[in-house]
């Protein structure tokens, strides 16, 4: 959700900075998690065995599942903990849970033809 969307006043620039600069660093940081990742699997994976270019090859295809895999758990935890943390009740700018208005959006509403 972009920081911008939330009304921050004077603030908006800054948060929205900090949203992206955090989202950029997520995005590095995990991407070399991942490539060490994927590194190190090809590593064990070529430990006992004679290099050669079929067997190269099939480390690396290795060594990429394995990263792969590591990120579909990061992914599959994330969408968890944001499964449990999201609650989906709207909340009031004071931050106490918004109490629902009634299905009818006429109720309530004078009638003009009284």
């Amino acid at each position: 959700m972009p920081a911008r969307s939330i009304r921050l006043g004077d603030d908006a620039g800054v948060a929205s900075a900090l949203v992206t600069t955090s989202q950029q660093i997520g995005a590095s940081v995990g991407t070399a998690l991942l490539s060490t990742i994927a590194a190190s699997a090809t590593a064990q994976y070529l430990a006992h065995r004679n290099p050669t270019s079929v067997v190269t090859a099939v480390a690396t295809v290795h060594g990429y599942n394995v990263a792969s895999l590591v990120a579909v758990g990061i992914l599959v935890g994330s969408a968890v903990i944001c499964g449990l943390i999201v609650t989906g009740r709207p909340y009031t700018e004071g931050g106490a849970v918004a109490t629902p208005r009634s299905q009818n959006p006429r109720q309530g509403v004078a009638s003009s033809t009284a």
